[in-house]
């Protein structure tokens, strides 16, 4: 719809009087200058105040000064990258976030995303079709995995995590757990969380229990633990490596690169018959029961945004 702003202003500023005038004046300029989206909002206005010209002028002017208020503060709200947008609506990590909009799963007011787009609290953005919004409480789990569940959200894989859980809101796993693995998986519905946490620089420690499939001598240790050459010859980062039984080995890694573990077994002559995690920073596993998954209590909240220099 087109309209001459100026005459819409005018019209609120013929019925107001003193500093609210010159308020509404000062607020008009800045709209104008700094957002031109704004007009559509400015249109739904000035066809609010044709409907409300029963009401007394006082009436009407106070009605329009405050949603003209409204309005404003919505569109002054900071505009965020998109990837971080759909990570603080609990639906994927940033680099996950991404991916969708490469794969084109991601629009704006109706327009198929790209990579880089900022967005602010008035757009509508939908991922899959389905409108998302920023949530306000945070949901961390710690699941124990079985084998055979896969750490994915897609809904073509019959066994991923989010539909074994079956949890009511919307959240996914932070990193991964191969699938021929168990053990811990944290999942939340928040992104920057899950950032920091997979962020490789943080060198944050995860702990797993690994069964071979021959015994461990001193040299498999010491291999190890001091680093081994995998994937095109890339040096895995010193680790500490503690002999349980003859087959079972304790192992703490501050990094997560592919099937790192096995990896790392395969080049040392062995094969791994289980591989367990039990620790991802200071969250345990504990006696958990395979399948099943709690919430984090306060206590380890606190001390894990502690270790991410997070607020909580």
């Amino acid at each position: 719809m087109n309209f001459d702003a100026d005459v819409l202003c005018a019209h609120v500023c013929d019925n107001t009087s003193g500093p609210a005038r010159l308020r509404f004046k000062l607020l008009w300029q800045t709209v104008k200058q700094k957002f031109e989206t704004i007009m559509n909002t400015i249109c739904n206005i000035q066809n609010c105040i044709l409907l409300k010209m029963r009401l007394c002028s006082a009436q009407r002017c106070r009605w329009t000064f405050s949603y003209i208020i409204s309005c404003y503060q919505t569109v002054m709200s900071e505009p965020v990258r998109l990837n971080k947008f759909i990570s603080e609506a609990g639906v994927a990590s940033r680099r996950a976030a991404d991916r969708m909009v490469e794969e084109g799963r991601v629009t704006i007011n109706g327009k198929v995303a790209v990579l880089g787009d900022k967005v602010s609290d008035s757009d509508k953005v939908c991922v899959d079709g389905k409108p998302i919004s920023k949530v306000d409480d945070d949901i961390i789990l710690v699941f124990h995995k079985p084998r055979g569940i896969t750490c994915t959200s897609s809904p073509d894989d019959k066994n991923n995590v989010i539909d074994y859980i079956g949890y009511p809101k919307r959240i996914y796993s932070i990193g991964r757990l191969d699938k021929d693995s168990e053990g811990l998986l944290l999942l939340t519905n928040n992104g920057e969380l899950a950032n920091e946490i997979m962020r490789s620089r943080g060198e944050h420690e995860k702990e797993y229990i690994v069964t071979v499939n021959k015994p461990i001598n001193q040299e498999f240790v010491k291999k190890m633990s001091g680093g081994v050459p995998i994937l095109d010859g890339r040096v895995t980062k010193k680790c500490k490596v503690e002999k349980i039984t003859d087959v079972t080995f304790r192992i703490i890694l501050k990094q997560g690169l592919n099937r790192q573990i096995r990896r790392m077994c395969e080049f040392c002559g062995y094969d791994v018959k289980r591989l367990i995690r039990v620790r991802v920073m200071n969250i345990e596993l504990g006696d958990l029961k395979e399948g099943r998954y709690r919430d984090i209590t306060k206590r380890e909240r606190t001390e894990l945004f502690n270790q991410l220099g997070m607020k909580q």
